[in-house]
């Protein structure tokens, strides 16, 4: 699934990757269920030009939430998203 600002996701289905798309260069400050086990991710350009990072299933699988910030090489930030993980069963 793809998180982007026009398109933010909320609530992520079980088993599914996270996209986070951006149309600049940045790097994603990550962490998860309440900013824990925290990680910086720099985001690549794909073939379309947008920069994006992947959290697979199996690194979400665990948890139930992920938080993170953007930050760009302008020193620009976009802070605080969240998105929740859908209960299994």
């Amino acid at each position: 699934w793809r998180w982007r600002n026009e398109t933010p996701i909320q609530t992520l289905p079980r088993g599914r990757d996270l996209l986070i798309e951006h149309p600049e260069g940045f790097t994603a400050h990550v962490g998860f269920d309440g900013w824990h086990d925290v990680r910086d991710i720099a985001a690549t350009e794909d073939s379309c030009g947008l920069w994006c990072i992947t959290v697979t299933a199996a690194e979400l699988a665990n948890h139930t939430s992920i938080e993170f910030t953007r930050y760009f090489a302008d020193g620009g930030t976009e802070s605080n998203y969240s998105v929740r993980l859908a209960s299994v069963g």
